[in-house]
């Protein structure tokens, strides 16, 4: 069947029919045993609309379990690459898709009906979570989300016998908070010390900086800052530098903190405005 085309079906479905929970139903199911195949995960992952429409799938009907169970499911093994051993980078939308899954249960369990908690969600949600977090992009993502950790504890405290992976992601997510604040305060310290050293090599180790720690909105917002100080203060036109600046500013205006894109924003107007660069 995969050979024949079947994944190529997959998208026309989901978007004609997201709504409907039948069909969202039947074909979350039949992804689940297709991405078990190599061949049927390696074509669907070169279409990007397959984890996107799911994701809105899993959205549209967010009580119902076995959507959410076999829909974690699946964009677990999209994510994972088992013949190369690494896990894909995965956007902020799927992220959310699955973490809104597993807080909807910790909203059951916070509402003193842990009765009705479906366990078996609680076990997809968390055995996805902890595949994602062996990519370091996903898994900063994931610590930065208090709402997530905070869920996490609730289900270890409340079922702590079906909840193994949620300890593993937990103590994963905690321990990775501790070293990027650890390693956040080294970078600022050292950007403080860039003021004593001539703009033109401030600004390479700023740019850098960008590159290194993009994950960081802090240390973005902070260098963002710096290098507009040390452009107005000095009034410096080095076209070459200028456009350097410009050129690795440009991935910044995808960030998904909206306090970077303004301050990346200001500086290319900055940049334009003066008639230092050129975009």
């Amino acid at each position: 069947m995969i050979s024949r085309g079947l994944c190529e079906q997959i998208s026309p479905i989901l978007s004609l029919h997201v709504r409907d929970q039948d069909i969202v139903q039947n074909v979350t199911a039949l992804l689940r045993l297709v991405t078990l195949e190599e061949e049927g995960r390696r074509t669907l992952c070169q279409s990007m609309d397959v984890s996107k429409l799911l994701a809105q799938g899993m959205v549209y009907h967010a009580n119902q379990a076995s959507i959410q169970t076999d829909g974690c499911a699946v964009l677990s093994n999209l994510a994972v690459d088992v013949e190369h051993k690494t896990v894909a980078i995965v956007s902020p939308a799927i992220l959310d898709t699955v973490i809104s899954t597993l807080l909807t249960q910790v909203e059951t369990i916070d509402g003193g009906q842990d009765n009705q908690v479906v366990w078996a969600v609680v076990k997809s949600a968390c055995f996805t979570l902890k595949n994602f977090i062996y990519e370091n992009k996903n898994l900063r993502e994931l610590a930065s989300r208090d709402d997530l950790l905070q869920g996490l504890e609730t289900i270890i405290t409340r079922g702590p016998r079906r909840s193994k992976d949620a300890v593993s992601v937990l103590e994963k997510l905690q321990l990775s908070r501790v070293q990027d604040e650890s390693l956040q305060s080294q970078v600022l310290e050292t950007l403080q010390f860039l003021w004593n050293k001539s703009v033109p090599e401030a600004i390479e180790e700023i740019l850098q900086v960008w590159q290194d720690h993009d994950w960081s909105a802090r240390i973005l917002i902070v260098s963002l800052h710096q290098i507009q100080d040390m452009l107005q203060s000095n009034h410096y036109t080095d076209p070459h530098q200028l456009d350097r600046i410009v050129y690795c500013s440009k991935p910044l205006l995808g960030h998904v903190d909206r306090r970077v894109v303004k301050e990346v924003e200001r500086l290319r107007v900055m940049l334009a405005g003066d008639s230092l660069s050129t975009v």
